[in-house]
């Protein structure tokens, strides 16, 4: 009995060793089944493909592996740019151009990653123009209703502050700034509900208003008008003018200097003496007494005056006597003259000024080589009555001795015909408008620009267009994403709209996304996009309405590129501000500017013209300079990179007349009407019938009797002197571009052109 319980004993125990051997046999079974070590196959067929000029599709054919494949990775060199789940991705943000390079390698559920694809690599261009987006699906939905307007209050509180305080708007969405408007000018915007305006004048009224700005970017209507006066500053008047000296510098010219006075406010001039009697105003500290007597002694006493007109006491006499022998050297020939008929009956001139070895006395203007009038200043206007004939204007310059110089260059109108019944029309994209007839359709032809007469100047930004008229208003029409219309709005306009509080003004200019104007006065106003400080306000802030360029007068020409703004003062010299990576702002550096900086070395400009990246100048000897991005050879001095960040002199060309840079090329216009074209040519837009960059200026062999030139990101036009309009480049219903010139329309009587990124506007004589 013993026995057989020891053997079931024995037999139950070997059951229990069996079955803990089995579990522990499965157990191993299962750990080994889920080790998995094995990495997926590497894939294969990598390809790239653009989508727009600024993005690429990457493509490849899906890996293999034991188990599942749950993610691929995509690296440019060593660097993983992103993973994604099927095999494909995007990639944007490209510059036109660089050289991209992309691998790519699979993992499955383990972590198993496979080893990188074939590197494979895409060399980017110029963008083309994208294709016409498909119409938005129609979707209704609820508005929300925009902020409620605040309850403004103004104090002042200082000779130079005023505080604002409001009450908090009400939004659906939340309230996500405030804008606080000067004058109807924007001031700032800020979160909270009160601000300061500082730097204002003593004894002065301002008027305020606020708007509340929601997350959407709504807009609610303007708070009441609040105003506040600033406390008047007492004043004493300027302290006595000291160091008078008193020096002859010609049988008929005395000249004088003194040193500053000083004030609690601020000295506005000098009244200078001759014997007692009241001689002239002087701004500045130094003055000169001209047509005098040879050999014969004066003498001088000079006085301080404030805004208010009080004035200092006398300064020291100070004496001096003419020189026996006459000036007889005459001044330097007058240089960049330009009339325009601003209305029906004035024409408006103006010029650079003339250098003398004494000093410029005065300047005579002729009319149709007739003896007109003299002036003292570089500009002037005259009332025509003859609007029927074209009149030709000459300037020259003459000393206090009565030396009289060369006669400028002439420049002609014809008053009735260019101020009178001036049209605009537009051809090419107009995905926003900016071809102003209404609709958003392109076109191969020109077409008339809705209800717009009297106009006298044109210009043509990225994706919208400006005119002038002949009153001094500033009219605009396209893509207002950035408030580059000026109207006070972020609407987009099919149609002329006014910019908003400017008039007077002489010239326009257009870039990417800002617009810019030269008003007579010779200040110089911006609106629209202000990401690298283009508007040259002193801020980063966009602004929907113009607002002046600081610390900038005395201006004469301007230009408008892609970020950056360029202006040549009537001294011939030429100031720059806004982006500044490529060294376009030519001072030298690639650091942004947010007010106006002196472009080094250039003098003697007559005016300038801005590309995407690149700023080119025409100085009043006909040679060419530029300086800015080069990697197309746009800059002209024979080279393919570096950037220029200093002016660079065009080489090969002389005798230029006008010029023109778009995208990433530059033209030129000769006195004798051949045209000149370097840089990037990939759409054919210099015109030599390849599509070959050019470092040098080439000749246009197929167009000639040219007298004016514009050029867009990658096409140029050119205007003939019979008033026929010429193309070559990207073209919207050419494929591939046309690389030689071809007349645009059958349109006649232009007599300005201007482009745009990819379209162009011209300005008809009806």
């Amino acid at each position: 009995m013993k026995d057989r319980k020891r053997l079931i004993l024995i037999i139950l125990l070997l059951l229990a060793l069996a079955v803990g051997l089995v579990f522990f046999l499965l157990s191993r079974c299962e750990r080994k089944e889920a080790e998995d070590t094995q990495p997926p196959s590497v894939p294969a067929g990598l390809a790239i493909n653009t989508v727009s000029p600024f993005e690429l599709k990457l493509a490849w054919s899906p890996s293999r592996d034991n188990t599942v494949v749950v993610e691929y990775r995509v690296y440019q060199g060593k660097a993983m740019l992103e993973s994604v789940t099927q095999p494909s991705a995007y990639y944007s943000g490209l510059t036109p151009s660089g050289t991209y390079c992309f691998t790519v390698s699979a993992l499955d559920a383990a972590g198993n990653e496979s080893g990188k694809s074939e590197e494979v690599c895409t060399k980017r261009a110029a963008p083309r123009p994208p294709p016409p987006p498909p119409p938005a699906p129609v979707v209704i939905a609820k508005k929300p209703a925009p902020p409620t307007a605040p309850w403004l209050k103004a104090k002042a509180v200082a000779q130079t502050q005023i505080e604002l305080t409001w009450t908090a708007s009400k939004s659906e969405l939340g309230i996500a700034e405030y804008k606080v408007y000067k004058a109807g000018s924007m001031l700032t915007s800020v979160k909270g509900a009160s601000a300061t305006s500082r730097g204002l004048s003593p004894g002065t009224t301002y008027c305020y208003t606020v708007t509340a700005v929601d997350k959407s970017e709504t807009e609610s209507a303007p708070s009441n008008e609040a105003c506040a006066t600033t406390p008047a500053a007492a004043d004493s008047s300027p302290t006595v003018p000291t160091g008078l000296k008193a020096e002859a510098v010609s049988a008929a010219e005395i000249k004088l200097a003194w040193n500053p006075s000083t004030d609690d406010k601020e000295v506005t001039g000098y009244n200078v003496y001759h014997r007692g009697a009241l001689l002239k105003t002087a701004r500045a500290v130094s003055e000169a007494h001209s047509r005098l007597t040879p050999d014969t002694r004066y003498c001088y006493t000079v006085t301080a005056f404030d805004a208010v007109g009080n004035e200092s006491g006398m300064s020291n006499e100070a004496c001096a006597r003419t020189l026996t022998t006459r000036d007889t050297e005459p001044p330097g020939v007058p240089a960049g003259l330009t009339a325009m008929a601003a209305t029906p009956t004035r024409v408006e001139m103006s010029w650079i000024g003339s250098t003398d070895n004494v000093g410029v006395e005065g300047y005579k203007v002729y009319r149709n080589d007739s003896y007109h009038k003299s002036v003292t200043a570089t500009s002037m206007s005259t009332e025509e009555s003859n609007l029927n004939i074209a009149i030709c204007y000459r300037v020259s310059a003459f000393d206090a001795s009565g030396n009289e110089s060369g006669k400028s260059q002439q420049s002609c109108v014809t008053v009735k015909t260019v101020g009178e019944k001036g049209t605009v029309w537009a051809g090419g994209l107009n995905d926003y408008g900016q071809l102003g007839d209404g609709s958003t359709m392109s076109r191969n032809d020109l077409v008339q620009v809705s209800g717009l007469t009297h106009a006298v100047r044109i210009a043509a930004g990225g994706e919208h267009t400006l005119a002038l008229k002949s009153d001094g208003t500033v009219w605009a029409w396209g893509r207002n994403l950035k408030g580059q219309l000026g109207n006070g709005n972020l609407k987009d306009s099919m149609a002329p709209v006014q910019v908003k509080g400017i008039t007077d003004v002489v010239a326009i200019a257009a870039g990417w996304s800002h617009s810019a104007a030269l008003k007579k006065d010779g200040t110089v106003w911006t609106w629209g996009r202000n990401y690298y400080g283009q508007l040259g306000s002193g801020t980063l802030s966009d602004s929907r309405v113009p607002v002046q360029v600081r610390g900038l007068t005395d201006v004469a020409a301007i230009a408008v590129g892609w970020y950056h703004t360029l202006a040549v003062k009537k001294d011939g010299s030429v100031w720059a501000w806004g982006w500044n990576l490529k060294g376009q702002l030519g001072d030298g550096s690639t650091d942004d500017s947010l007010r106006p900086v002196k472009v080094t070395d250039i003098s003697d400009v007559v005016t300038v013209t801005a590309g995407q990246h690149h700023s080119v100048a025409l100085k009043k000897d006909g040679s060419v300079w530029a300086w800015g991005w080069n990697d197309y050879g746009q800059i002209g001095n024979g080279t393919i990179q570096p950037d220029r960040y200093m002016p660079t002199e065009v080489k090969g060309v002389k005798g230029v007349s006008a010029i023109a840079a778009g995208g990433g090329h530059t033209a030129a216009v000769k006195k004798d009407g051949t045209v000149w074209t370097w840089g990037f040519n990939d759409y054919g837009q210099l015109g030599d019938g390849t599509t070959v960059a050019k470092s040098i200026p080439t000749k246009i062999a197929e167009i000639s009797d040219a007298k004016g030139i514009a050029a867009g990101m990658n096409q140029t036009a050119a205007l003939k002197s019979d008033g026929t309009l010429w193309v070559w480049g990207w073209n919207l219903k050419q494929r591939p571009e046309k690389p030689v010139p071809h007349r645009f329309s059958g349109l006649t009587g232009i007599s300005e052109v201007a482009a745009g990124m990819y379209h162009i506007a011209a300005l008809k004589e009806e």
